[in-house]
Protein backbone atom coordinates (compact mmCIF):
# COMPACT_ATOMS: atom_id res chain seq x y z
CA UNK A 1 0.00 0.00 0.00
CA UNK A 2 1.13 3.50 -0.57
CA UNK A 3 1.97 6.41 1.54
CA UNK A 4 -0.27 9.42 2.46
CA UNK A 5 0.16 12.83 1.08
CA UNK A 6 1.45 13.65 4.65
CA UNK A 7 3.31 10.53 4.92
CA UNK A 8 4.97 11.35 1.29
CA UNK A 9 5.98 14.69 2.97
CA UNK A 10 7.55 13.92 6.29
CA UNK A 11 9.27 11.04 4.23
CA UNK A 12 11.17 13.15 2.24
CA UNK A 13 12.03 15.81 5.03
CA UNK A 14 13.52 12.76 7.26
CA UNK A 15 15.60 11.67 4.21
CA UNK A 16 13.95 8.34 4.61
CA UNK A 17 12.10 6.22 1.77
CA UNK A 18 9.27 5.83 3.60
CA UNK A 19 7.54 6.30 6.56
CA UNK A 20 4.29 4.43 8.78
CA UNK A 21 1.65 5.32 11.23
CA UNK A 22 3.46 4.69 15.04
CA UNK A 23 7.36 5.70 13.27
CA UNK A 24 9.06 8.98 15.36
CA UNK A 25 11.36 10.59 12.84
CA UNK A 26 13.11 13.19 12.86
CA UNK A 27 12.86 15.89 9.96
CA UNK A 28 13.69 19.26 8.40
CA UNK A 29 11.12 21.81 9.33
CA UNK A 30 10.62 24.34 6.31
CA UNK A 31 8.65 26.50 8.89
CA UNK A 32 6.67 25.82 12.12
CA UNK A 33 3.46 26.77 13.51
CA UNK A 34 2.83 27.01 17.51
CA UNK A 35 -0.46 28.08 18.60
CA UNK A 36 -1.05 29.38 22.02
CA UNK A 37 -4.43 29.73 23.26
CA UNK A 38 -3.11 31.69 26.16
CA UNK A 39 -3.67 34.99 24.30
CA UNK A 40 -7.30 34.46 25.22
CA UNK A 41 -6.71 35.69 28.69
CA UNK A 42 -4.48 39.22 28.14
CA UNK A 43 -7.00 40.13 25.60
CA UNK A 44 -10.48 41.69 26.77
CA UNK A 45 -13.99 40.91 26.08
CA UNK A 46 -15.50 43.25 23.74
CA UNK A 47 -17.90 45.52 25.94
CA UNK A 48 -20.27 45.69 22.79
CA UNK A 49 -21.22 44.60 19.24
CA UNK A 50 -19.83 46.63 16.84
CA UNK A 51 -22.76 46.53 14.53
CA UNK A 52 -25.74 44.83 16.48
CA UNK A 53 -28.26 45.19 12.86
CA UNK A 54 -25.95 42.46 11.51
CA UNK A 55 -26.74 39.41 14.16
Amino acid sequence: MGMTMVEKILAAHAGLDEVRPGEIVTCEADWVVHVDLMFTVGTPMPKRVHRPDRQ
